[in-house]
């Protein structure tokens, strides 16, 4: 666990990711998102960004305990800051991200084709080298 003041020094922000996209979708308002996202899982998204050159756009990241889908899993990577989906428009899309996410050592991905989105998480904690269809 990384201290919370080492944390904040590591969550940097990248140009290319304002803070509102991380913010939780719970329609509660609660105002969490990019403070509770781990440094591992913000490094590899912007490592990804660069290294693709593909725009991304996240469309869920942290997850707060009254999500939807935090009910549904309080064990999901989202719910502790490692989760991030960000949007897929096509299979070629889909194998260049799923190859740098590899290449850069994550052992836990997601596609769903037909909502086009992409996962991926760096929880150490849920079981690994796994891809999973949503």
């Amino acid at each position: 666990m990384v201290h919370s003041s080492k944390k904040q020094t590591l969550n940097k922000k990248h140009p290319n990711f304002p803070e509102h996209e991380f913010a939780c979708k719970c329609g509660t308002g609660c105002g969490t998102g990019f403070a509770q996202m781990q440094p591992e899982a913000l490094e590899t998204l912007y490592k990804v960004r660069d290294l693709t050159g593909i725009p991304m756009v996240i469309t869920s990241a942290y997850r707060c305990p009254k999500h939807p889908e935090s009910i549904r899993r309080p064990n999901s990577a989202h719910t502790r800051g490692h989760a991030i989906d960000f949007r897929v428009r096509n299979s070629a899309q889909a194998f260049a991200f799923m190859k740098v996410l590899i290449e850069l050592g994550v052992t836990r991905l997601g596609w769903n084709q037909k909502l086009e989105f992409f996962h991926f998480d760096t929880d150490t904690t849920l079981p690994q080298n796994v891809l999973f269809p949503y």
